[in-house]
């Protein structure tokens, strides 16, 4: 094409291949040699920021040639009958209209003057020019296309084997090919952290976050999303976070996963992951992993993932966030990891809520009694919560964690009047708040494992036999049949159980849970059926008899 154009049969070569393949180095490295054999070679690189700039890539050609005033084209084909001209045109993709426009006019003309347009461009991405001088200039029957294609895994081994040798060629060339897709910018940059490191490092790290910006703004988006997500990255939850339809989100993926950045959906390798997400604006992080939090969580995931977005967010605003984080941090305990669950109990005091709190006491309770382990990094709990919780809150379970018994059966329990407890404002009376707190420790306590109440244990023998169950009070008959029905109730209709019987309209239920006002009704219709109630008012009836767990109670 090139010795075409010097004896004046002029021509376009279009250049392309995904986002670090090395098409501009070639572009560069083309003008070079044509510099070297006589030829007046102009560069012009585009660029977002620029596109809306009128002529702006064409002026970068006339301010080269000294003709900053010039009429465009006209010159453009003046100065090729002077010399033979290369004009060398980066990422054309997102040159301004006005340039457009002139360089189609130039190529018209270019069949019988001595000048070669070379242009790189992407498969990928569409141009952003809605005139039909974009298309018509990349895809006119004359042109010349040259596709640069990823490199073979033999050409890595190759590589890799000039810098480090044969020997650890054949060891690494496979894992390093997998993680770049064969991208030569990734390439060269996971050979300088394998030579300086062993592994993937900071360079490649580097250079993913270079591929994902030097693409277009919704690129960004779909490649933050993917990021945050992890591994739950899926194209719907991908589509929401990063607010770009399901389709779309699809195709950016699979033009990611061409240019080496992503494999099978997900980022090759943690450090390239790390990378993208440190890219991003302190805000922008918080706000996304917020958003990821709330999407994981509706969708069902680990509390533990969802408690990871909220702890990068540091965001426990909303009673679902605060009830996340106490849950991972209870799960937290039970693996081994306080010093993981004491980050998530610290972010679930600072939302203030006072639920928070009384699952954290629990949790740690729990701890207390040997039901979780006790040491991490060789840190015993007591030190941690001293150190890490509010004083309050810390010394008290320090001194539960010192007793290592069993607190008080009634430690935990609510009261009446107290701000954040169950029922509190719902107008019980003290003789109700009190049956209510007997029949919560009766499940935890020893002593109240038999399920009698007070007036039957009275009648208890000397030696601890309760009555035969004939003789028991027709109460007692009562509540044990309530709880056998109570029994039957799914988790999601004891949430929505505690909540109708607090007086919760159905909005409400719905908006706090997550579902819809219809599921509610669905849940409410069923919870009638199983415990023979008719009403709202006469499920509120029932309320303080009703055997929750504790985590079910939530204020009024």
């Amino acid at each position: 094409m090139f010795e075409s154009a010097m004896l004046g049969r002029g021509g376009v070569v279009v250049i392309s291949g995904p986002v670090g393949s090395g098409r501009t180095v070639l572009l560069h490295e083309f003008g070079r040699l044509a510099g070297q054999a006589g030829a007046r070679v102009l560069h012009a690189e585009c660029s977002p920021a620029e596109r809306h700039l009128a002529g702006g890539v064409v002026g970068q050609f006339l301010g080269a040639m000294g003709r900053p005033g010039s009429r465009g084209w006209p010159d453009l084909l003046e100065m090729a009958r002077e010399v033979p001209t290369v004009l060398a045109i980066d990422d054309v993709d997102w040159a301004d209209d006005t340039s457009l426009e002139v360089l189609l006019s130039v190529v018209r003309r270019s069949r019988t003057a001595r000048l070669l347009v070379a242009m790189t461009t992407s498969p990928d991405r569409r141009p952003f020019s809605p005139v039909p001088a974009a298309e018509e200039l990349l895809h006119r029957p004359y042109n010349r296309r040259v596709e640069v294609a990823p490199l073979s895994p033999a050409t890595v081994r190759d590589l890799i084997a000039e810098r480090m040798g044969r020997r650890l060629a054949d060891r690494l060339a496979e894992d390093a090919h997998r993680l770049t897709g064969g991208s030569p910018l990734l390439v060269t940059a996971i050979m300088k952290d394998l030579a300086d490191r062993g592994e993937a490092g900071a360079a490649f790290g580097d250079a993913v976050a270079a591929c994902v910006h030097r693409c277009e703004a919704t690129v960004i988006r779909v490649a933050e999303a993917i990021a945050v997500l992890g591994a739950h990255a899926s194209t719907d939850l991908v589509s929401e976070l990063a607010s770009v339809g399901d389709h779309q989100a699809e195709r950016v993926t699979r033009r990611l996963e061409r240019a080496g950045v992503l494999a099978g959906g997900r980022f090759a390798h943690e450090a390239g992951r790390r990378a993208v997400i440190d890219r991003m604006s302190a805000t922008r992080r918080a706000q996304t992993h917020r958003l990821a939090a709330r999407l994981l969580h509706l969708a069902g995931h680990p509390v533990t993932d969802v408690a990871a977005c909220l702890l990068t967010a540091g965001w426990s605003a909303a009673n679902w966030a605060a009830r996340v984080l106490v849950t991972a941090g209870r799960q937290h305990l039970h693996d081994g990891a306080p010093v993981a669950a004491v980050r998530c109990f610290e972010l679930a005091l600072a939302s203030g809520s006072a639920d928070a709190e009384r699952m954290i006491r629990k949790a740690l309770s729990a701890q207390a009694e040997g039901r979780a382990a006790s040491a991490d990094a060789g840190l015993p709990l007591s030190e941690l919560l001293d150190d890490r919780l509010p004083e309050p809150l810390a010394a008290d379970m320090c001194r539960r964690l010192s007793r290592r018994g069993r607190p008080a059966a009634t430690a935990g329990a609510p009261r009446q009047g107290r701000p954040g407890t169950p029922y509190q404002g719902c107008g019980q009376t003290p003789a109700t708040a009190r049956g209510q707190v007997e029949r919560s420790t009766r499940s935890t306590d020893p002593e109240h494992a038999d399920g009698l109440t007070a007036a039957e244990r009275r009648t208890v023998t000397v030696n601890g036999q309760a009555p035969p169950a004939g003789k028991r009070s027709g109460a007692g008959a009562r509540e044990s049949d309530l709880r056998r029905r109570a029994a039957l109730l799914s988790e999601a209709e004891r949430r929505v159980a505690v909540r109708a019987a607090q007086g919760r309209t159905n909005r409400e239920i719905a908006e706090e849970l997550y579902i819809t006002r219809s599921t509610v009704e669905q849940h409410l219709t069923r919870i009638y059926r199983k415990l023979q109630v008719r009403t709202r008012e006469d499920l509120g009836r029932l309320a303080a008899a009703l055997p929750f767990a504790e985590d079910d109670i939530v204020p009024c």
